[in-house]
């Protein structure tokens, strides 16, 4: 992957959310705790970019991530799952997962609550997860 190709489009405190040129959107979370205000704003601007541009694949890079707080799965599961954030309905997600053992069980928890329209695939290895998602 080249990374110069890659566009940022936008970061705050939870992560920074790229453009790939191969057609899909790269969010790449930050360490710390995450804030419910600040994640809606990059699941915002993150479905708003997807609506755009007619894509429907996002690389989750959630490495950084440690623990969600319950109040911050149950948003993301009635406000990003749900949808009602606006965004494509069926996505196409290769996640990179937590480091952290806590932080790998609560994405395992938020995926097993996602759309059934949803395709999720875990990946260890960025490369893999790019050519995933560029084939």
């Amino acid at each position: 992957m080249l990374t110069s190709t890659v566009a940022t489009v936008f970061t705050n405190a939870v992560g920074t959310i790229e453009a790939h040129p191969q057609g899909y959107a790269i969010v790449r979370y930050h360490p710390g705790m995450v804030e419910i205000p600040a994640l809606q704003e990059l699941l915002m601007h993150l479905g708003q970019l997807l609506l755009q541009r007619g894509w429907r694949k996002v690389l989750v890079d959630s490495r950084e991530l440690t623990v969600f707080r319950q109040e911050v799965k149950d948003w993301t599961r009635a406000n990003w799952i749900a949808p009602v954030i606006p965004r494509p309905h069926e996505l196409v997600l290769a996640t990179l997962l937590p480091n952290n053992v806590f932080g790998r069980l609560a994405m395992a928890e938020l995926q097993l609550s996602a759309a059934s329209g949803n395709l999720n695939l875990n990946f260890d290895d960025e490369a893999a997860a790019h050519a995933y998602l560029g084939s």
